[in-house]
């Protein structure tokens, strides 16, 4: 996946992602925001308070790289989300991880 994003992202690109590990290790042309509160504090706060989607822009995270049941969480964890806040580009085909399909999602400012 992170081959994926570092091809297919311009360079320096500001990209969230609930599963970071070796994905944040390894796309190393683009800044990489962990969204799943467990080594970003203020990304915990934002999902524990219900305003996750504010502080993604907060952040300028320009794209969101999701499985299927992150953006499940992200929805239950951003009670002011809206269709208009982030639009899906594409699955990725041929690129699973532990069975997820992969998505890239633009974020709308």
């Amino acid at each position: 996946i992170s081959r994926y994003v570092n091809d297919n992202l311009p360079k320096g690109t500001v990209i969230g992602a609930m599963q970071t590990g070796a994905f944040g290790y390894f796309a190393n042309n683009l800044k990489v925001v962990n969204l799943d509160g467990v080594v970003n504090k203020d990304a915990y706060e934002s999902l524990a308070s219900g305003d996750l989607i504010e502080y993604i822009k907060k952040c300028k995270i320009e794209y969101l790289l999701l499985w299927d049941i992150n953006y499940q969480l992200l929805a239950y964890s951003s009670v002011n989300l809206s269709d208009n806040d982030i639009t899906l580009v594409k699955i990725i085909d041929n690129n699973k991880s532990l069975g997820y399909d992969w998505y890239l999602y633009k974020v709308n400012y």
